[in-house]
């Protein structure tokens, strides 16, 4: 995530933040989530124990945190 934010512009970092909350809203049940993110290709897991959406909740946290560097 460090890798990333340091060459990623804030503008899309926040926009990658956007299209993370925008999915989660499109994706109301957990079931749907997992679906969706593997249809999509999603190819890093959350770690063990952490349900799929605080993982990428907490990962557009990290973002928005990150745009505002």
């Amino acid at each position: 995530m460090d890798d990333y934010a340091s060459d990623t512009s804030e503008i899309d970092l926040r926009q990658v933040a956007d299209e993370i909350h925008e999915f989660l809203t499109l994706n109301e049940s957990d079931q749907l989530l997992k679906k969706s993110a593997a249809t999509l290709g999603l190819s890093i897991l959350p770690p063990q124990g952490v349900r799929l959406r605080q993982w990428l909740t907490d990962v557009r946290q990290d973002l928005l945190h990150e745009s505002q560097r």
